[in-house]
């Protein structure tokens, strides 16, 4: 299975909702997103977060700090248009 990816970014729209919390995320906040693969359904999966209520996969963090995790595994997009 290939790994989720995590990328941090600006709201684009006000639609999106948090998988935790499931309030809606308004338009510019700050977000986590996870993207992810499912071989036996064939599918891509997508999740936001609200950067307060995102928790770092346990497998994600096996032998990682929080702050190598935020260097070396998520992707700022912050800044994207």
């Amino acid at each position: 299975m290939p790994p989720s990816t995590h990328k941090i970014e600006n709201a684009k729209s006000g639609r999106s909702k948090c998988k935790r919390c499931k309030e809606t995320i308004a338009n510019g906040e700050l977000r986590i997103v996870t993207e992810a693969y499912s071989e036996t359904r064939d599918m891509d999966f997508t999740s936001n977060y609200h950067t307060q209520c995102f928790k770092v996969p346990p497998r994600a963090m096996a032998g990682v700090s929080p702050e190598e995790f935020v260097d070396e595994h998520l992707e700022d997009c912050s800044n994207d248009d």
